[in-house]
């Protein structure tokens, strides 16, 4: 049975830096346990916060 869930994926750098951005998962479950697990999201807005940062 897939599951389909969306929202945003955020983390912190440090205290002051913050990244967030758009995100979706996929659960493929069989006899109630997670067969596959995917995450689809937008890696490139992370990316930069990090070069900004000089944190890569």
């Amino acid at each position: 049975m897939p599951l389909d869930m969306l929202g945003a994926a955020s983390g912190k750098l440090l205290p002051e830096i913050k990244w967030r951005t758009p995100a979706a998962w996929l659960a493929i479950v069989e006899n109630g346990l997670v067969k596959e697990w995917r995450v689809y999201a937008d890696n490139k807005p992370v990316y930069d916060t990090m070069a900004k940062s000089g944190r890569n």
